[in-house]
């Protein structure tokens, strides 16, 4: 019994269906893993963001007890390490690369 040209046409659009829901599953696998990737991305700036808030604060202690005891060693360390005390204000620390 020979098989109707709509049979046919039924059987293929069944098939290019299930490829399709393969893809699917295929991409939304893909698209999970990237995702994980962009989240721990994410937190490893945040966690840098804060660590940088920190340093921040700890070179202006650290630059106005240099400043208040005149203490030359302190003063040097934070000089070799880019920061400079001015007389009149405690510390110029330097900006976190991509900070403006």
């Amino acid at each position: 019994m020979p098989t109707s040209w709509l049979a046919r046409l039924i059987t293929a659009g069944a098939a290019l269906a299930q490829v399709c829901i393969v893809a699917a599953v295929v991409l939304s696998l893909f698209n999970r893993g990237l995702r994980q990737d962009v989240a721990e991305r994410q937190q490893t700036i945040s966690q840098a963001l804060a660590v940088s808030q920190l340093n921040t604060r700890l070179v202006t202690a650290l630059a106005t007890v240099a400043a208040r005891d005149n203490d030359e060693q302190l003063r040097t360390l934070l000089a070799r390490n880019g920061v400079t005390i001015s007389a009149a204000g405690p510390a110029a620390a330097p900006k976190a690369p991509g900070t403006r």
